[in-house]
């Protein structure tokens, strides 16, 4: 529940809040829209490539310690941004405080936590973690809507802040034990092969940039996370293209996300019983039909059908956390994903502007899904070359 909460607060009062804020503090503070939609490029850059920072940390830092600090300091950074006066503090804040705070409390710190739990039920534990993060989708906007809607947007920052802090430190505190082994346990309370595990001494960075399997993920699965914005970021525009209101496109969106939080878990548990690769082709294969038939109709009801199968099926995330756990072990996992993180992040720092190139040329958002379409097939056919067993340990180093 520790890491369920912190991936919940990390992605919740930053990214899935970010349109709730966007037109008050821009007209408060004098911005254009195109300004202010530079904000969630600079929170992906600064967690991004900081990512293999907090790799590294994870390893050696309690875990507990760090998200505690994440926490603290993604709650005064909020307090903070209740009291700027111009753009240029506001991004201070936004890639210091803001940012680190998330990273440190985010993605890397609590798939670490649950990998060192987990071993036979880690996927059906990754995706709930994942699961936490799209349901803070549906949960904190709406109410932060309410709170700028009743006080204004810097008395909402205010609250949010405080209540981070409030709400946060001491469920961490209560519920973060980083090791089953702190507390005389073994991952999944079970299993003595988990415990060998555990003995593993973590390989040098320059030793999972090395591996073949690091940079076979990496290219199937950064592709594959670019994609999965698209529906994340153009559904809503997408149906009213065909004709549907924008209210009817935010309900579509909201139920997808709901869908998407069922299927995260559903299809991560269903990992741990037919293994993680067969899943995720799986996945691949169902979202390319579910995109195929989604750009070729221009029914309202098929449309919504589609894209509420779509989120069902996005799963990718939980599924990658699941495969690097089983490739790189407990104690390599935080510095191999924080260097993933950062390896993937410019395949999602395109995707936005791609496919915005291709609507003003075509002004058909479906051209704009058909032209990421074959990164599907290039995510299937690579993953058939990640080998099944695990790398080999090595003594630990410094890097």
């Amino acid at each position: 529940m520790g890491a369920v909460l912190g991936n919940v607060i990390a992605v919740g009062a930053t990214l899935n809040i970010y349109g709730v804020f966007v037109n008050p503090v821009a007209e408060s503070l004098g911005a254009s829209i195109a300004v202010m939609g530079l904000a969630p490029t600079i929170w992906q850059c600064v967690t991004g490539l900081g990512a293999p920072i907090v790799g590294r940390l994870a390893g050696r830092v309690a875990l507990r310690s760090l998200m505690l600090t994440g926490a603290v300091a993604l709650a005064l950074g909020l307090i903070l941004l209740s009291r700027v006066e111009s753009l240029w503090q506001a991004s201070l804040l936004l890639a210091g405080l803001v940012a680190v705070g998330s990273s440190l409390l985010g993605l890397v710190p609590t798939a670490t936590l649950v990998t060192n739990w987990y071993v036979e039920r880690r996927g059906f534990a990754l995706g709930m973690v994942a699961a936490g993060a799209t349901g803070s989708g549906m949960l904190l906007p709406p109410l932060a809507a309410w709170l700028v809607g009743e006080y204004g947007w810097r008395q909402a920052f205010l609250i949010l802040g405080i209540g981070v802090a409030t709400v946060t430190l001491p469920c961490l505190l209560a519920l973060i034990v980083d090791k089953p082994e702190d507390v005389g346990e073994t991952p999944d309370g079970i299993a003595p092969a988990a415990e060998a595990e555990a003995l593993k001494a973590p390989l040098p960075m320059r030793a999972i940039l090395a591996e073949r399997n690091f940079w076979l993920i990496a290219l199937a699965f950064g592709p594959l996370f670019a994609a999965s914005l698209m529906p994340v970021l153009f559904t809503v525009p997408y149906a009213v293209q065909i004709g549907l209101t924008l209210q009817g496109g935010a309900w579509i969106m909201s139920a997808r996300s709901g869908a998407a939080i069922v299927g995260k878990i559903a299809i991560s548990a269903l990992s741990d019983r037919l293994g993680r690769r067969p899943v995720v082709w799986g996945v691949i294969a169902a979202q390319f039909l579910l995109w195929s038939a989604l750009v070729e109709t221009r029914d309202f009801g098929i449309f919504a059908a589609l894209s509420i199968a779509m989120g069902f099926v996005a799963s990718a995330l939980p599924l990658q956390n699941a495969l690097v756990g089983a490739t790189f072990g407990r104690e390599s996992f935080p510095r191999a994903m924080g260097l993933l993180v950062a390896v993937e992040l410019p395949f999602q720092l395109l995707t936005a502007p791609v496919a915005g190139a291709i609507v003003d040329a075509t002004g058909d958002y479906a051209a704009a899904f058909r032209a990421f379409m074959p990164v599907f097939l290039l995510s299937a056919i690579l993953l058939a070359f990640v080998k099944d067993r695990p790398v080999a340990s090595s003594p630990a180093q410094s890097t």
